[in-house]
């Protein structure tokens, strides 16, 4: 069912102009990619237009076997199949494939033979979805803005911004909204079939991220794509090195993840259940709130991030000496600690102030039970199924406020593995 409140007319109107573009170049012979890159790169939609148009994706998609949802589209569809009102968007193959076989003249009701005759099946999803597919892996850049050219005496030439700021401006969105497009129209995780990973170079989603993050304050992705990362594959490409880079709020579930070092980055909220990895390091790097359940795999990997993990439980998952050393061992508590806080006498202390090196460390390697084991569990989880390490050489891997803790750490791992 679309729902129409609070959402303008106009992005109402914008969402249907993306799905009749993507339907006309996708069904007719004028496939200039870079010609449809244009056409959609109007700037960063408002979320209502997003909402409104992931609608009509899922009800794109169910039409090819429910009556209703086909009632619902046949007035936009039958839109791209008429030229008086589609000067850009006007469909030759839906006109003359479909929409010809009816008199639509002082008809007040839905024309029953192209219901039932309906022209969205799965070879038209497969269509559109290779469109998507296209656009994603265009190697020009697009950016909606406000500019002047200026000649010069070599073959390029100068582009002058007018009242904008570059690190403002909306850069590629047509990639987004492509993601946003393969990824409802395609994924089915009961086949583990996604749209992500017919890309044929992974490294353009980190690239596409990058890019965002760089203009947007360190935020990842527009919001309403960041939860169609999942199903990412990097089997067969060369090393990818990613540092600096900003990765929060990203699923990244039920992907393949090889030949892939990550370093002095940032990971925040991200969601890595059901991944494999190999290959895949993880170093000098931030992870807050991030899951990694359900591991499908680990080989020749190495993550080391704030001493949550324990050094030499993680190096088990890599056969050969890296370097590392191992004798440091998180401290596992029921308290919270924090890097500053008040002292008796009511003033401000941090962590560079503290007298005590052992205070310090207490602070920047301590694991709270109750609500810091997320980033963890998973690792754990996998190495026992695998025999990778055994129950007690986890529990020796940490050190404890209490027996109480210990106790109840050990109850959380033998859950782990019910």
């Amino acid at each position: 069912m679309l729902h129409f409140q609070h959402q303008s007319f106009a992005e109402m109107l914008l969402a249907e102009y993306y799905l009749k573009i993507f339907l006309k170049f996708s069904f007719d012979d004028e496939l200039n990619v870079e010609e449809i890159r244009v056409l959609l790169n109007l700037g960063e939609p408002t979320p209502q237009t997003i909402i409104f148009f992931k609608e009509l994706l899922e009800l794109l998609k169910d039409s090819i076997h429910d009556i209703e949802s086909r009632k619902l589209l046949f007035p936009l569809i039958a839109a791209v199949g008429t030229k008086k009102y589609n000067k850009k968007a006007f469909s030759n193959s839906i006109y003359y494939e479909w929409l010809k076989k009816s008199n639509l003249k002082k008809r007040n009701s839905y024309p029953s033979e192209l219901i039932n005759d309906w022209i969205i099946n799965d070879e038209k999803i497969i269509y559109i979805t290779t469109l998507a597919k296209k656009i994603i892996e265009s190697n020009t850049d697009y950016l909606k803005a406000n500019v002047n050219t200026h000649n010069t005496l070599f073959d390029n030439e100068i582009i002058s911004l007018k009242n904008e700021n570059l690190s403002q401006v909306s850069l590629n969105i047509d990639k987004y909204l492509s993601i946003l497009v393969g990824n409802i129209l395609y994924n089915d995780k009961t086949k583990h079939k996604f749209f992500n990973s017919t890309i044929k170079d992974s490294k353009v989603f980190f690239e596409l991220i990058n890019e965002w993050s760089y203009r947007f304050n360190f935020q990842s992705l527009p919001i309403w794509v960041s939860q169609y990362f999942l199903g990412i594959n990097t089997k067969g490409t060369e090393m990818k090195i990613i540092h600096n880079i900003n990765l929060s709020n990203i699923n990244f579930s039920y992907s393949n993840f090889e030949n892939m070092n990550i370093f002095q980055a940032y990971i925040y909220t991200c969601n890595f259940n059901n991944c494999t990895f190999n290959n895949f390091y993880i170093k000098a790097t931030r992870i807050v709130n991030t899951s990694f359940n359900k591991i499908i795999s680990i080989k020749n990997s190495f993550f080391i991030y704030e001493e949550k993990l324990p050094p030499y439980i993680m190096a088990r998952f890599y056969p050969t000496n890296n370097g590392q050393e191992y004798n440091r061992k998180p401290y596992l508590t029921d308290k919270q600690y924090t890097a500053w806080g008040n002292n008796e006498d009511g003033s401000i202390f941090d962590k560079d102030n503290l007298e005590e090196e052992n205070d310090i460390e207490l602070i920047e390697c301590s694991i709270v039970l109750k609500n810091q084991l997320v980033e963890v569990s998973g690792f754990i989880r996998y190495g026992l199924l695998n025999s990778t390490f055994t129950i007690d050489e986890v529990l020796n891997s940490f050190d404890y406020s209490s027996i109480e803790v210990k106790d109840e750490f050990e109850e959380i791992i033998y859950n782990l593995i019910k």
